[in-house]
C-alpha cells in the first residue's frame, strides 16, 4: 500500500505502481520502489522508497537429551525424529578404553515439519567427539561449531542454533570377562604357601594399553598353614569394575599333615572389675612356641582360675581339659599331650573400673536455692548426693562440699565435693575408679532479689522552657540490707512546656544484675511564669467625656466669633493666638504622652492610648476652631497640605520606632483625617485635610468609622498601635497651627 501526503482537498488524487515483489519468497530485505502513475503532472513529487524483509523461520528449542536422562530410556542410542528440531542420533560401541575406535559420523534427522530443510553432507570434523571419557555408560555427541554453520548456512530460511539441535548420545557397553582363581597343593611345614603359582587367568579384557585393567583379589592364603579336610577354597573378589561383565571361578588350597614340637604359655589378662561372678567367661591369650600350631577359639570354659573373688586382685589360670582338647582338635596334623611341663600358667587380673565405663551413672549432687541477701551465712550448709546402686555413699558433712565461685551476686553457681569428701567416697568403693568428672556439680542458685523503684509525684517548677532538672530522688524499697546500691536514672523527658509531664525511671541494662526491678512512674508540673502588671504613665492623662468635650468645643466657637464693630482681622488675631497657645500645649503633652505610649503599649493596651487620645482630642477642638475669614481657611489649609506628609514621617519616626513608621507611610492622611473630622463634626466645623486632599466629613462617615470598631470621641481603631498614630497626627496639627500663626505675623 502507498502512503500519499500532501495532496489538496479538491486536488487530483495521483496514482503510482511499485516494484513487484511476488516471487520474493526467501529470508531478506527487498527494496520496494514507486513510480509514477496518473495525474501527478499538477504536483512535485518525492518518491520515498520501501522494503520488504522476510524473516527467517525460527525452529524450535530441541528437547534435551542428557545422559543421565535419554530420550530413549530403553535405547538411549535411538532418539527419534521430531517436529521442529535437527535430530542427531546416537550410537553404540564395546568398551575397549580406545577413542580412535568411536564411530566417526552420525545419522542427522530434519525437523518433520520442515521437509524443505536441506541436510548438507556431514563429514567427521562436522561432530564433536567423546571428550569426558571412554568408559561405559552414554556420552553426549552432536553437531560441532563447524556442522552448526554448514547446516546454517544451507537453510538461509531458517533461523537455528545450537538449542535448535538435539545432542545423540554414544553409548560404550561393557566388555566381557572371566577371571579363573588357581589349585594350589604342599606339604605342612608352619609356613603358608610360598609358591608362584597363586595367580588367576584373565579372558576377555580388550587388547591394548588404553584399556582399564581389571580390579580382583584372590582369597589370602597366607595365613592357611594348617591341615584341614577338603582344603582351602580360593575365591575371586571383585573390585570396581565398571567397564566389565566380569564371570568368576574359584579355586583351592590343599596341605598335607606334619609332626610338631611345641610349648604352650598362658598370657595374663587384664580386666575391670564389673561385679559379675568369678566364672564370669574371660578368654586368655595361648601361646605357642615351638611348631607353630593353630589356636582355636577358646572360651571361659578352656580355663582353670583360682580363687572365686571378684573383687580386684590378681589369680593364676591355666588350661582346663576342655582346653586342651580343643587345641587338640584345631591342630589335627599334630599329637598334642597335656603336661605340666609343656604348660606356663597365666594370671587373671582385676583392675578397678573407671565409674564413667560401668553406665551406672554419676554422682550427682542436689541443688539449692536462695534470693539475694549478699551474706554468705544465708548459704545453705549442706546438699542432697546421689550415688550409683553399686557404690556406697558415706555420711556426708558440711565439709564435704565446696563451691568453686564464692560470689553472692545472683546467678547459678556450681557445688562439687570437696578433696574430703571426694577422697572419702573413693576408699569406700575401692572397685571403681571415680574421677572428678563422674561427679555431677549440683548448683547454688541465687535469684535477683525483687525491688519496686517508685518515681516522685507532686514535684514543680516555674516554666523556663526546659524539663524539670532538680535533684529528686525516687523511692526504692526491697534491697537487702547487704545487697549493692540499686543503680537507676530519673528521665523527666525533653518537654519543657507548661503542664504535667511524666516522670520514668530509666535502668541501664545489665546494671542491676542482683534485682529484679519493678518500675512505678511519677510526674512533675510546670508552671506557667507569673504576670506582673504595671500602670502606663498615659493613665495620668484625664479622660474626656463626650458632654465635655462639646462644651469645650462650643467655648472655643464662641471665643472665636468677632464682637460686635471689632474688625475680622482682630478676631482672626485673637482666635490664631489662643490656638497657638493651646496648641503648644498640646503639642508638649503629645510628645510626652507618645513615648510613654510607645515604651507601655505591649503592657496597657488600649486603656492608655484611649485616654491619650481622648484628652488630645478634647485639645484639638479647641485649636481647630471654625476659621473667621476665607482667607484663613485657606492659608491653614495650604500649610496642612504642603507639610502634612513631611511632619508625619519626622513623628512617627520621634514616637514610635518601626511599627509606627509602617503606619505613618502607610495610613497618615485617613488617620489624621478620622480624627480632624470626628473633632470637626462634634462642634460644627469644617475639617482641615491630610496629605491628600480636602474633605468634609459627613455623620455618614463617622458612623463608618464606628462601624469599623473605632471608638465614639476619638474616631480611632481600638489598638494601641493606633493609639500611637493618632496621638503623633494630633501633635501635628498643633505645630501646623504654630506655623502658621507665624507666618500671619
Amino acid at each position: 500500500m502507498v502512503a500519499i501526503t500532501g495532496v489538496p482537498a479538491h486536488g487530483d488524487q495521483p496514482t503510482f505502481t511499485l516494484t513487484d515483489i511476488s516471487g520474493d519468497k526467501d529470508a531478506g530485505t527487498y527494496t520496494i520502489t514507486a513510480a509514477n502513475g496518473q495525474n501527478v503532472g499538477n504536483y512535485t513529487v518525492n518518491l520515498v522508497a520501501g522494503s520488504l524483509t522476510i524473516t527467517p523461520k525460527a525452529l524450535g528449542q530441541a528437547t534435551a537429551n542428557t545422559a543421565a536422562a535419554p530420550i530413549n530410556a530403553k535405547s538411549p542410542a535411538d532418539n527419534l525424529q521430531v517436529a521442529n528440531s535437527v535430530v542427531v542420533q546416537g550410537a553404540t560401541k564395546v568398551y575397549d578404553g580406545d577413542n580412535s575406535t568411536d564411530p566417526t559420523t552420525y545419522t542427522v534427522l530434519k525437523p518433520s515439519d520442515d521437509a524443505d530443510l536441506v541436510l548438507p553432507t556431514f563429514t567427521a570434523a562436522d561432530f564433536t567427539t567423546v571428550t569426558d571419557s571412554q568408559n561405559v555408560g552414554n556420552h553426549v555427541v552432536t553437531l560441532s561449531s563447524q556442522g552448526l554453520a554448514k547446516l546454517q548456512q544451507a537453510n538461509k530460511n531458517y533461523m537455528l542454533d545450537a538449542k535448535s539441535i538435539q545432542n545423540g548420545l554414544l553409548v560404550i557397553t561393557p566388555a566381557p570377562v572371566t577371571i579363573t582363581a588357581p589349585n594350589l597343593i604342599k606339604t605342612y611345614d608352619g609356613n603358608p604357601y610360598m609358591g608362584n603359582a597363586d595367580v588367576a587367568q584373565v579372558t576377555g579384557r580388550p587388547t591394548g594399553s588404553k584399556a582399564d585393567a581389571l580390579h580382583y583379589s584372590l582369597t589370602d592364603i597366607s595365613q592357611d598353614i594348617n591341615v584341614k579336610n577338603g582344603g582351602y577354597p580360593i575365591t575371586v573378589t571383585l573390585g570396581d569394575n565398571p567397564n566389565y561383565t566380569v564371570k568368576t571361578t574359584a579355586g583351592s588350597l590343599r596341605i598335607t599333615p606334619a609332626t610338631p614340637q611345641s610349648r604352650f604359655f598362658i598370657d595374663s589378662v587384664y580386666r575391670q572389675y564389673s561385679g559379675q561372678p568369678a566364672n564370669d567367661p574371660s578368654v586368655y591369650p595361648v601361646i605357642i612356641k615351638g611348631t607353630q600350631l593353630n589356636q582355636p577359639t577358646f572360651t571361659a570354659g578352656d580355663f582353670v582360675r583360682q580363687g572365686s573373688s571378684e573383687n580386684v586382685g590378681s589369680y593364676p589360670v591355666t588350661l582346663s581339659a576342655a582346653g586342651w582338647q580343643k587345641l587338640q582338635d584345631a591342630n589335627p596334623n599334630y599329637v598334642i599331650t597335656p603336661s605340666p611341663e609343656n604348660e606356663v600358667a597365666g594370671n587373671f587380673v582385676i583392675e578397678p573400673v573407671a565409674l564413667a565405663q560401668t553406665k551406672l551413672g554419676t554422682v550427682a549432687i542436689g541443688s539449692q536455692t536462695k534470693v539475694y541477701d549478699s551474706d554468705t551465712t544465708t548459704d545453705p550448709a549442706d546438699y542432697t548426693v546421689t550415688v550409683p546402686v553399686k557404690l556406697t555413699a558415706p555420711k556426708w558433712t558440711v565439709a564435704d562440699f565446696t563451691r568453686a565461685d564464692q560470689s553472692e551476686d545472683a546467678g547459678t553457681y556450681d557445688v562439687t565435693l570437696s578433696q574430703a569428701g571426694f577422697t572419702e567416697l573413693q576408699q569406700l568403693n575401692p572397685n571403681y575408679t571415680i574421677a572428678l568428672s563422674d561427679i555431677t556439680a549440683g548448683h547454688l542458685t541465687i535469684t535477683p532479689a525483687p525491688v519496686m523503684i517508685t518515681a516522685p509525684n507532686g514535684l514543680t517548677k516555674t516554666d523556663d522552657g526546659q524539663p524539670y532538672t532538680g535533684t529528686a530522688k525516687a523511692t526504692v524499697t526491697g534491697v537487702p540490707a547487704k545487697g549493692t546500691p540499686v543503680s537507676y536514672q530519673l528521665n523527666y523527658g525533653t518537654n519543657g512546656d507548661v503542664g504535667v509531664h511524666p516522670i520514668t525511671v530509666t535502668l541501664a541494662p545489665k546494671s542491676n544484675p542482683n534485682y529484679t526491678i519493678t518500675t512505678v512512674p511519677g510526674s512533675y508540673t510546670v508552671e506557667p511564669q507569673p504576670v506582673a502588671t504595671t500602670d502606663s504613665p498615659t493613665q495620668a492623662v484625664k479622660s474626656t467625656t463626650t458632654g465635655e468635650q462639646a462644651t469645650k468645643a462650643q467655648s472655643s466657637a464662641t471665643k472665636a466669633t468677632p464682637r460686635s464693630g471689632q474688625q475680622k482681622g482682630s478676631a482672626t488675631k485673637e482666635t490664631e493666638t489662643k490656638a497657638v497657645s493651646e496648641s503648644q500645649a498640646t503639642n508638649h503633652k503629645t510628645k510626652q504622652t507618645g513615648n510613654r505610649s510607645s515604651q507601655t503599649a505591649k503592657r496597657a493596651g488600649s486603656r492608655s492610648t484611649n485616654a491619650t487620645t481622648q484628652d488630645i482630642s478634647s485639645r484639638t477642638e479647641k485649636t481647630v476652631a471654625r476659621p473667621t475669614s476665607n482667607q484663613t481657611s485657606n492659608t491653614l489649609a495650604q500649610v496642612t497640605s504642603n507639610r502634612a506628609e513631611k511632619t508625619v514621617a519626622q513623628a512617627a519616626n520621634n514616637y514610635s520606632g518601626d511599627s509606627l513608621k509602617q503606619t505613618a507611610s502607610g495610613q497618615s492622611a485617613n488617620a489624621m483625617t478620622q480624627v480632624t473630622s470626628s473633632n470637626a463634626a462634634k462642634t460644627g466645623s469644617t475639617s482641615v485635610s491630610g496629605a491628600t486632599d480636602a474633605k468634609t466629613l459627613t455623620g455618614a462617615t463617622q458612623q463608618n468609622a464606628t462601624a469599623k470598631g473605632q471608638l465614639p470621641q476619638t474616631n480611632e481603631q481600638q489598638s494601641s498601635w493606633l493609639a500611637v498614630v493618632g496621638t503623633a497626627l494630633m501633635s501635628l496639627l498643633g505645630l501646623v497651627g504654630i506655623k502658621k500663626r507665624k507666618s500671619d505675623r
